[in-house]
């Protein structure tokens, strides 16, 4: 596991890496922007999590967000921000929905650690996601591409079951989840087909879901999208997203759900592999 601090305070710096170092954590520290971005172009596939401090020299957190927001939109989610800016420019802060956490300085060092467990656990391939981990990456990754809602299920006794949710009123899921394999449903149906089903707007959709509407009037759909969850022959699952607008579901949004999902096969495939490791041997 490695983790990338961006921290031009140079005893943070050190308290933060003798804090990792100690859990047994990889740690790359640089003081300045420019070079974390040089950092994360170079291998942006090795950090788990990405600690930035916004008040840097040579580019600032805020620009060195933007440029990977416009070149890897995807690593956001890896991104803790620690920072002594005022509450009041954190309120129209843009990537406090797109980031993992914000925490401002001073901070308490058990938040800090338990914010980078659960990050670290979504993102590094040796370690299982909790359901509020998985849960809070899901919805990070989904609203940055404009969901409102969106459900993970896997498929389990000939039915769908949620694995992690976001967006939902308390129990508005339980009205349908078990959800039967056979059911005319969008994502019983991606599951069965392996293909993605798009609905840009659902004008015409409710006809054909009349057991769907109570969820989709209460939630104020207007799209939705339910992708497989497959990997090579088997399916595991579908994910399926509702967005409170018409979308275009055009060749780069479609992109993004898909990526999305492919994501979460990988931690999903994790967390199989870990439960048959621990099954005992015959």
């Amino acid at each position: 596991m490695s983790v990338l601090v961006v921290e031009d305070d140079r005893a943070l710096g050190r308290l933060l890496d003798a804090l990792l170092q100690r859990r047994g954590i990889a740690i790359e520290l640089v003081t300045r922007g420019d070079d974390a971005l040089d950092a994360i172009e170079s291998k942006p596939e090795v950090y788990e999590a990405i600690v930035l401090d916004l008040m840097l020299p040579g580019l600032n957190g805020f620009d060195l967000l933007a440029k990977i927001r416009d070149s890897r939109p995807e690593l956001l989610s890896r991104v803790i921000v620690l920072t002594a800016v005022s509450t009041s420019l954190l309120q129209t802060f843009p990537f406090t929905p797109l980031v993992w956490r914000v925490i401002r300085k001073p901070f308490d060092l058990d938040e800090f650690w338990s914010a980078l467990l659960d990050c670290t656990s979504c993102h590094s391939d040796r370690m299982v996601p909790s359901h509020a981990s998985l849960a809070q990456w899901f919805d990070r990754q989904s609203i940055a591409f404009g969901a409102k809602a969106g459900v993970i299920a896997v498929a389990a006794d000939r039915a769908l079951r949620v694995r992690a949710e976001f967006g939902f009123a308390a129990g508005l899921t339980n009205e349908v989840f078990p959800l039967p394999l056979q059911q005319n449903y969008p994502l019983a149906i991606a599951f069965r087909t392996r293909k993605p089903v798009w609905f840009a707007s659902l004008t015409l959709a409710r006809a054909d879901y009349p057991l769907l509407l109570p969820i989709w009037i209460a939630n104020q759909s207007q799209a939705i999208a339910a992708v497989p969850l497959a990997a090579h022959d088997e399916t595991v699952g579908a994910i399926g997203w509702s967005f409170d607008q018409p979308q275009p579901f055009d060749e780069e949004h479609r992109h993004a759900l898909l990526r999305i999902s492919s994501e979460c096969v990988a931690l999903l495939s994790r967390e199989s592999d870990t439960g048959s490791r621990a099954q005992p041997q015959a």
